[in-house]
């Protein structure tokens, strides 16, 4: 080596320097450096050895290299760059570079790791990461019970859903007793009816706001303690206007399962299964409408009327009793609105103190601080938004500040908070107002789009029990109660079968999309598992339609049941496990929502359903029925197509109206667009 100027390794110790080449590495340098890797090559491309003999005391740079670097030190901030887990930089490890032989002899490095303040300096730069709250480190987490615990959750929610569906229609075959009894009219008859469906739909929002606050299992145990109760008094009901009151507070009270159910495997089993268990549950669960009508003609047509409602009385009881057995699923680290709850209490606290000191302060109570220094007690106190995971406190710490020696008189800084007292979180009915988090749920477009087409396959699932009822029940067919129960039961055969290959099908789906996208879930993977069922879904309803319109063999009419509960099903839980993965950490929110939207359709099909069969019979009820299923199978198409666009989080969705709005404000309030200029620009828009 001619010519070389020492240096010091930017990640050198104090015990090491580095030599620079002026002449350029040899052929042999750079093939042998390539070989043991880039960080070598990049040594020995730069001229860059080790001299063990040299030191970082002698700290000199040769005036050969560059003269204006002569007789300077250039001092290592080993304060800045130090090894992961010390304390101190200890000495670097060896790094010798043979030039005569062409070798490269290293020891493995420390993994260096900067300071906090480097490290906050360097996120800086570094986009924001999104905390997947589904995985939030948690006490007992629910992923990792056993086989067994995880199963008995399955079922346990599996049954205690089940109950509350086969009350909706084991009411049917018995009608005509409850009129002749209770001196009932048709429009109590359908009160009773469509009120149990509406309140099922509406009051899931008011449960799962509850359950994300103080748990799930309490919510089940009231809820279902509130069923038993009211099943108890209906079976014993002495009128009509006593029977639809205690109808709709069993409705209210087997709300909860409905919406939490979901939400509850969520919490228990991970993505990639989650969409076979979601199909077991809703599939056993949709047996309900089926069977109930067989055990409603079966009981009542040897025990009487009031004989279905003991026997959910003593369902519903049997059930509540194994709650005490459940093992809550919900953790409030995982949980957005409890989240939020506590942020919301911490920042009440703190309004409600600043209040205060300003109220003391308008009395004069508090001295002036020339007279007395201010004690902890009056001084303002800030508080720590607690961090996502926290155990429900409000910490209430006091900033206290020191005078400098330095600067204007009178000039503070504030110093390091202090905590001087703890406050307990305690929900309030704020907390668990259920708007904002339906809010959040509907302001998505997939959210909003998926559960309209929820809805109306859920109305159309119902229609069939109960517009089958009557059709069976006349010429030719004269069925009793207990034959109609039987071929109806059909459909729930049906619907069962569909919802267990629907799910496995979807999280096959799911799990072709991770091994594509390396790891990464994506909801919209599911929806592509319905694609080839959505004809035969609108197809079976058309079909049954007309062939009940035609009065074919019953035969026919059980064949086409149990396919209109199969294919029905093979779309219904794919898009019932999307919305599930679609709102992660707020999962019971999203089913709550959805049950209101279908509770809603289900209420009004179930009022218009009856006078549009008597009005255009069978076919043309269904036929309308097919023709709205086909909107929905264009909004699930179109949900796999944009899905993932719009969830998104820096996606904003503009509506056409979004740019006459912009228009208006810029060119002010003369300039808004008539009729016809409007008309034109939707024209264009779309």
């Amino acid at each position: 080596m001619t010519g070389t100027e020492e240096i010091e390794s930017p990640v050198a110790g104090p015990s090491m320097s580095l030599r620079r080449f002026q002449d350029p590495p040899t052929a042999s340098h750079m093939s042998s450096a390539s070989s043991l890797g880039p960080s070598i090559s990049r040594i020995i491309s730069t001229g860059i050895t080790y001299d063990p003999a040299s030191t970082c005391d002698s700290g000199a740079v040769s005036a050969s290299s560059d003269p204006s670097l002569a007789g300077r030190r250039r001092k290592p901030d080993s304060s800045r760059i130090r090894p992961a887990g010390t304390t101190s930089a200890p000495a670097s490890p060896p790094i010798s570079v043979d030039s005569e032989r062409g070798g490269v002899v290293t020891t493995p490095q420390p993994i260096m790791e900067l300071d906090q303040d480097e490290k906050h300096e360097e996120n800086e730069h570094l986009p924001a990461q999104a905390v997947d709250i589904e995985h939030a480190p948690c006490e007992d987490d629910p992923r990792e019970w056993s086989y067994m615990k995880k199963h008995f959750v399955l079922i346990m929610i599996t049954f205690a859903f089940l109950g509350p569906l086969i009350a909706a229609s084991i009411y049917n075959p018995v009608i005509e007793q409850i009129k002749e009894d209770l001196h009932a009219s048709n429009v109590e008859i359908g009160l009773s009816l469509s009120l149990y469906i509406l309140c099922q739909g509406w009051f899931p929002v008011m449960w799962a706001s509850i359950a994300e606050i103080i748990g799930r299992k309490p919510v089940y145990l009231s809820s279902y303690f509130l069923y038993t109760i009211a099943t108890t008094v209906a079976s014993r009901s002495p009128n009509m206007p006593t029977l639809v009151a205690m109808r709709a507070v069993m409705a209210i009270g087997s709300a909860a399962v409905t919406c939490l159910g979901a939400g509850t495997l969520a919490d228990v089993f991970e993505v990639h299964e989650r969409g076979k268990k979601l199909g077991f549950f809703y599939g056993v669960s949709l047996v309900g409408p089926a069977i109930g009508p067989f055990l409603g003609g079966l009981l009542g047509h040897a025990f009487g009327w009031r004989s279905t409602l003991y026997f959910l009385a003593a369902y519903a009881a049997v059930v509540d009793c194994l709650f005490f057995f459940f093992p809550d699923t919900w953790r409030k680290e995982r949980s957005r609105i409890y989240q939020k709850a506590v942020r919301n209490a911490s920042k009440r606290k703190m309004h409600q103190d600043e209040k205060a000191q300003r109220r003391a302060t308008q009395l004069d109570i508090s001295l002036s601080a020339t007279e007395k220094p201010p004690s902890d007690g009056d001084t303002p106190r800030n508080y720590d938004l607690p961090e996502p995971g926290s155990r429900g406190q409000v910490v209430v710490c006091d900033e206290r500040s020191q005078d400098h020696g330095s600067g204007q008189a009178g000039e503070k800084a504030p110093v390091a908070q202090h905590c001087t007292e703890t406050t307990t979180f305690r929900p309030t009915l704020r907390d668990v107002n259920p708007l904002p988090s339906m809010w959040t749920i509907a302001k998505m477009p997939t959210n909003l789009l998926m559960i309209g087409c929820s809805g109306l396959m859920f109305g159309a699932q119902y229609c069939i029990p109960y517009t089958a009822s009557l059709t069976l029940a006349k010429y030719p067919y004269d069925y009793n109660s207990f034959k109609i129960g039987l071929v109806v039961l059909a459909f729930g055969g049906g619907s069962l079968v569909g919802s267990v290959i629907g799910g496995r099908l979807s999280d096959r789906a799911l799990a072709i999309s991770r091994r594509v996208n390396k790891g990464v879930n994506i909801p919209e993977f599911r929806l592509r598992s319905t694609i080839p069922f959505m004809p035969f879904m609108v197809g079976s309803f058309l079909a049954y339609g007309w062939m009940a319109e035609q009065h074919v063999d019953i035969a026919g009419i059980v064949v086409i049941l149990f396919c209109t509960g199969i294919f029905l099903m093979l779309v219904y839980s794919s898009a019932f496990a999307y919305l599930v993965d679609a709102n992660p950490g707020q999962s019971s929110s999203a089913i709550s929502f959805n049950s209101l939207v279908r509770g809603s359709v289900g209420c009004v099909l179930s009022q218009i359903a009856i006078p549009i069969q008597t009005a255009i019979g069978d076919g043309g009820l269904y036929t309308l029925i097919a023709g709205l299923l086909m909107f929905t199978s264009a909004g699930i198409i179109l949900i796999m197509c944009k899905g993932a666009k719009w969830r998104d989080p820096v996606h904003r969705f503009h509506w056409p109206w979004s740019k006459w709005e912009a228009e208006e404000q810029d060119d002010g309030p003369s300039s808004r667009p008539s009729m016809e200029s409007a008309a034109s620009r939707l024209g264009q828009a779309q």
